[in-house]
């Protein structure tokens, strides 16, 4: 395994040199392994900012800033903790990269019958952030290796394809540049549903309080010009009602070309059903684009010639 390492923490510097690149990184469980693999890396220095070692709730916040809100909602060792670990670390190091470690190395696991092995891994290029769970296997030391080969490899990933997605219509794969405005520096940028899903994350661009029963529009901060001939679908993610209790009122937004003004910015339609607090930052929703539907013409008839299946919104008949 230490041969796997340094081939790749020699991989990741040489093509950081090469597209003029800086990193840092952002470690828990791997308690500064992986800065300790770059800097063993002869001249380093020419991408590498430093990193963190932020083992304590206390120092994931106070170093690079974690809410304090996203430790107690959803504890050190999750998706969204690894997620503000590397946005963070890239903002408070001044680099143009990121790599985010955390998890139980073990033998113990989490306090929430988590198991030992488990590990979110972040990784943020040019503003843009993914997260990676893993379930590793072995002893403190393996889980240890694991992780940071598995961080090296998500950033080489992350690296060699630019950063950023292209914006992918759906059907026919021909990618598309789409104008878009961000209302806040302090948001992400759009990416791809863990980096790879034809569906775009949408965060919220405030914090927001709510009550039970109140019914507030979200900002998302964007707007953007769609193409001539698409419309937007906008829905919740499978997690939004579960995370803060929260439902989107019309069940789907649809914005299409004709929304396109420089204050024309999105906005999540949300009724709370307990009380509950998003913060900036929080995926609330997702999108994608898809042509309008073409014009059709309905044919009347007295009868249909397929098989009954009680009904749509029955169980139906197999």
């Amino acid at each position: 395994m230490e041969k796997a390492l340094e081939d790749l923490s020699g991989r990741v510097a040489a093509l950081l040199k090469e597209r003029g690149m800086t990193v840092t990184a952002v470690e828990s469980c791997t308690g500064g392994l992986i800065s300790k693999l770059l800097t063993d890396v002869p001249g380093i220095s020419e991408v590498f900012k430093g990193g963190f070692v932020t083992y304590s709730d206390e120092t994931k916040h106070s170093f690079v800033g974690v809410k304090k809100e996203t430790l107690q909602k959803y504890t050190a060792v999750s998706e969204e903790t690894a997620r503000e670990m590397a946005l963070g670390g890239a903002q408070t190091a001044g680099a143009d990269a990121a790599v985010s470690v955390t998890g139980y190395a073990g033998p113990e696991g989490g306090s929430r019958g988590e198991p030992a092995g488990l590990v979110y891994i972040g990784c943020c290029v040019a503003g843009e952030t993914t997260v990676k769970e893993y379930h590793f296997q072995g002893g403190r030391r393996q889980v240890r290796e694991q992780a940071a080969a598995e961080a090296f490899m998500l950033l080489e990933e992350r690296l060699l394809s630019g950063g950023k997605g292209a914006l992918h219509v759906s059907g026919d794969g021909a990618p598309l540049t789409i104008q878009i405005k961000y209302f806040s520096d302090q948001i992400e940028r759009l990416c791809y549903v863990e980096g790879k899903s034809d569906w775009i994350d949408l965060r919220a661009a405030e914090d927001v309080e709510l009550k039970q029963g109140e019914f507030r529009l979200i900002p998302l901060g964007v707007a953007m010009k769609l193409p001539d001939g698409y419309e937007a679908h906008v829905i919740p993610r499978s997690s939004t009602f579960k995370n803060f209790g929260i439902l989107q009122v019309n069940s789907m937004g649809l914005i299409d070309e004709s929304y396109c003004g420089d204050e024309d910015q999105w906005f999540f339609p949300a009724l709370a059903v307990k009380d509950t607090k998003i913060c900036m930052n929080d995926r609330i929703c997702q999108f994608r684009i898809e042509k309008h539907q073409p014009q059709i013409h309905f044919e009347e008839t007295g009868y249909l010639p397929g098989n009954n299946r009680g009904g749509f919104g029955s169980t139906g008949k197999q």
